[in-house]
């Protein structure tokens, strides 16, 4: 997968970024395991793993950032196989 990410939560503001993500399936309307690299628009990388859901041509995810310790939430393209 590949997107756009904001990191929340912790008293701090939003933070928002481009990410990369593996899932573990690419089946569409799935429930998957998440987990990826994100670099953030304030010029600093985070690494989070989580669950998301695949869609027809994409995916959302909701993950922890390890490096940051705060939650996130990512959307963006992903390469689902079509089912006919």
């Amino acid at each position: 997968m590949v997107g756009i990410s904001v990191n929340f939560g912790g008293g701090e503001q939003p933070a928002w970024g481009v990410t990369g993500k593996i899932l573990s399936n690419d089946k569409p309307d799935q429930v998957v395991g998440a987990a990826g690299a994100t670099w953030f628009f304030e010029g600093y990388w985070g690494l989070d793993a989580g669950i998301g859901y695949t869609f027809d041509e994409g995916a959302a995810t909701l993950t922890y950032d390890f490096l940051n310790e705060r939650p996130q939430f990512s959307v963006g393209w992903a390469d689902i196989d079509s089912v006919c």
